[in-house]
This record gives C-alpha cells, structure tokens and sequence, in this order.
C-alpha cells in the first residue's frame, strides 16, 4: 500500500514533517517535498506551505486503521484535515481526514498535489 498526503505545516522543515508522519505511520520508504500554495479555502483566500507526502510499503497496524491515524496526523499538525490519497492491489481511495473535514468537502482532486 502506498499513501500520498497534502498537509499544512507553515513553520515546519522537511525532514521535520517527516519524522512526525513516521511516527504514526510507519513505511519503508518516505519521500516528502513543500510547495508554496495559494487558493480559496473555507474562510477565505490560504497562502501557506503545503508538504506532499509520499509513503510506500505502509506497515500495518494493530487495531487502528489508516484513516484514524491520518485523523491524528491532522491533529498533530492542528489543521482541520488531511488530503490523501490511498492506493492497494490496484485501487485507489482519496477523501479528507480530520476533525473538520466536512469544512473543506466535497474532496477536489483537481487540487490534490501528486509526489
């Protein structure tokens, strides 16, 4: 399984964001870049730094599934949700996940930022 993540971390570092995502989900391989992003979000005009997040091969985890740890990530990062975008034996699932996800629906995937 392969996750590719948009989240907002302004003052945070590349490798900063890394090793948080990594604490709760765990991969074999991590590949993370930033991208200045402008658009209109909820409440008006964003300008912010986003971190496109990319994991392959996704440990499994024991009783938590991937969307509740992408919900804590969001936590983490204090923003209202996660964009991701799953993929496993050739299907793919990509939605929003976060305390105030149902700010930001429906999910654009035009605005989804691919690794």
């Amino acid at each position: 399984m392969n996750i590719t993540l948009n989240l907002e971390a302004p003052l945070s570092s590349t490798i900063g964001v890394m090793m948080e995502v990594l604490e709760l989900i765990p991969s074999d391989v991590i590949k993370c870049r930033a991208e200045v992003s402008k658009y209109d979000g909820p409440d008006g005009p964003v300008d912010t730094q986003t971190f496109v997040v990319f994991l392959d091969d996704v440990w499994p985890s024991q009783g938590e599934s991937v969307a509740r740890r992408l919900a804590k990530l969001a936590e983490q990062f204090d923003q209202d949700c996660v964009a991701y975008k799953i993929r496993s034996y050739g299907q793919e699932v990509s939605g929003l996940s976060g305390p105030r996800a149902d700010k930001w629906l429906p999910f654009n995937p035009e605005f989804f930022m691919e690794y």
